[in-house]
Formats: C-alpha cells, structure tokens, sequence
C-alpha cells in the first residue's frame, strides 16, 4: 500500500508528464532546437528522455531514491522551461 506522499507525488508526476508530452510536441512544431544548430527531431528525443526518466520516477516514488528522482525531474523541466 503506497502512503498519501507516494500517491501525490505519482499524481503530480503524472501530471508532468503530459505537461512534457505537449511541451515536446510544441518545441518541435516551432522549430526551436534549429535555431541552435540542432536538427527538428532532437526536441523529441530530449522530450522522450525525460519522459522516460519521469516514468521511472513514478514507478520508484515510494522509495526515498524515487522521491528525489522525482524532484531531479522538476528541476530539469523547470530549468528547460526558463531557457
């Protein structure tokens, strides 16, 4: 049985998912890794790694390691959201 911290903290990353779904999506359909050099399709890429490290931050949240990778998660998208 997850405590009430453990299912929070999944909810909220799950709700960060989506948010980095669409976030990717939108980084693609305007173009703006080209402006560094990079070609269209690596915005999905880097969306797809994070993705995926935020899965696995929801299937580990019940642990004190998950927790802290959940925040890892937080931070890159909020410095990812600034740049």
């Amino acid at each position: 049985m997850r405590s009430v911290r453990a299912s929070l903290g999944a909810i909220v990353l799950g709700f960060e998912f989506v948010v980095i779904f669409l976030g990717s999506l939108v980084i693609y359909g305007l173009k703006a890794f080209a402006g560094w050099g990079w070609p269209d399709w690596s915005a999905l890429v880097v969306g797809g790694g994070v993705l995926l490290l935020t899965v696995v931050a929801i299937a580990t949240v019940r642990w004190p390691f998950g927790r802290a990778l959940g925040l890892g998660v937080q931070i890159i998208v909020t410095l990812g959201g600034l740049v």
